[in-house]
């Protein structure tokens, strides 16, 4: 089996890979994230290449899950499905981008 073949079907379990399979099953590149979601190029670069360990501003997944059209939930801690989340945000997800403002989680 190639290489691409099994991180195909391989789930995301961290919150770079998670962002990196959801950014690239929107078709987006690191740049075109940045554009819509207002979170610097370098940052979502580094967000996806960091290991486990990964701390991230609530507010700044929020902004991430939005622009590519993934639930935030599962973003941020891999809870439900990846998306696509209807426009509007869910309840879990309004949640988490109204309470976590400046909050780091660790995800």
């Amino acid at each position: 089996m190639s290489t691409s073949a099994r991180t195909s079907t391989r789930i995301p379990t961290s919150f770079g890979e998670r962002l990196s399979y959801a950014r690239r099953k929107a078709g987006m590149t690191q740049l075109a994230l940045g554009d819509a979601s207002g979170v610097e190029p370098t940052t979502i670069s580094r967000l996806e290449k960091s290991g486990k360990k990964n701390r991230v501003f609530v507010e700044t997944a929020a902004a991430l899950a939005l622009a590519i059209g993934c639930s935030a939930g599962w973003l941020a801690f891999g809870e439900g499905k990846p998306g696509p989340i209807p426009l509007s945000l869910t309840g879990f997800d309004r949640r988490l981008y109204r309470e976590g403002r400046n909050r780091r989680v660790l995800a």
